[in-house]
């Protein structure tokens, strides 16, 4: 084990007891490891430190902002930082302040805000824009329009959009295909109708009836029955007739099916 001796401190030069250690504290050790300078405050005459990339600028002459700012009240600082002195523009006060890269105009946020110029509205108009979905008008801006995007009011509008247009404008196999032996039956159709909110299967091509292939497991729900009857009581409304051919009835008897369809 090391014996303790007497040595002086690297940093500050004070005599101390120690076991081969260069400084007689931690503070010494960090001051020295950091370099750092040692000075005394203007104002107040502290013994401090600080940094030595700082001893360029005037705040480096002091131990606090307090001792700063009560000094620079009545002298001017060596350093680039200063205290002047201006003139606002819109209420005439004089008031101190520390220069900046442009010079100082207004005394307060307020003065600045009531002393400037108006600006231009720089904000593009907005376009009347009608919805692809309800037939509402609603106002957006002109770029935020490319193809069907932007054309929706509101998201509601554009989930029903996507659910009446993109999945009911796709007819399942079974369904096309029953489609097709009633127009080769002599039946004149319109696939894929769309009145209003709605989408019927098929139409006739004078407009009073409507034909809708429902699927055993899709309509056998009753969330999809209750959607149906909405559906029948809004083509009823407008003089629609519309005719449900069941899937089950289209397999066991293709005949009887197709007639449904014929015979209206």
């Amino acid at each position: 084990m090391p014996s303790m001796f007497d040595r002086n401190c690297d940093h500050c030069g004070v005599r101390y007891r120690g076991t081969g250690r260069n400084f007689c504290s931690g503070t010494c050790r960090s001051i020295a490891s950091r370099n750092r300078i040692e000075f005394n405050c203007k104002s107040c005459g502290i013994r401090c430190s600080r940094p030595a990339s700082h001893a360029k600028y005037s705040a480096a002459e002091f131990c606090s902002l307090k001792c700063w700012y009560g000094f620079a009240k009545g002298k001017e600082l060596t350093g680039k930082i200063t205290i002047r002195s201006f003139t606002c523009l819109h209420c005439g006060k004089v008031f101190d302040a520390r220069p900046s890269v442009h010079e100082r105009r207004y005394c307060t946020m307020a003065c600045q805000n009531a002393g400037r110029p108006p600006c231009p509205k720089r904000r593009k108009p907005r376009i009347d824009v009608v919805c692809a979905q309800c037939g509402g008008s609603f106002k957006r801006l002109r770029c935020q329009i490319v193809g069907i995007r932007g054309r929706f009011c509101s998201q509601t509008c554009r989930a029903n959009y996507s659910n009446t247009v993109q999945s009911k404008t796709i007819s399942s196999g079974i369904e096309r295909r029953f489609f097709d032996e009633c127009e080769m039956h002599g039946a004149k159709l319109v696939r894929q109708v769309h009145i209003g909110k709605y989408w019927l299967d098929a139409a006739s091509t004078d407009g009073r009836f409507g034909f809708e292939f429902d699927g055993e497991y899709w309509h056998s729900t009753d969330r999809i029955k209750r959607k149906d009857q909405q559906k029948d009581a809004f083509m009823k409304a407008r003089g629609i007739t519309v005719i449900r051919i069941p899937e089950m009835l289209y397999r066991s008897s293709p005949l009887q099916a197709i007639s449904m369809v014929i015979n209206a």
